[in-house]
């Protein structure tokens, strides 16, 4: 834990802070701001595979709009990836 998050659990607009919390395989949290975590959460699904639930808290008045873009781009090349497996 305080080590940087690893690249691949960033996003474009989102920088990889120190890592807070990590149980692996299913969760691992880092603060992107003084007043934000990101936290990924790695759990059983419904039948069709695992559920991956992505959170991020940010300062009052963050930019919602542009952080849910840089983690749809993020988790789509995420998808992408494995099933290239």
């Amino acid at each position: 834990m305080g080590a940087p998050a690893p690249a691949g659990f960033t996003a474009r607009e989102v920088p990889g802070g120190p890592v807070t919390e990590v149980r692996a395989p299913a969760l691992l949290a880092y603060r992107w701001h003084p007043d934000g975590i990101v936290r990924w959460e790695l759990g059983r699904g419904t039948g069709h595979g695992a559920r991956l639930v992505l959170t991020q808290t940010g300062p009052r008045g963050f930019d919602t709009d542009t952080a849910l873009e840089s983690w749809y781009d993020r988790i789509e090349h995420l998808a992408a990836r494995l099933l290239e497996n």
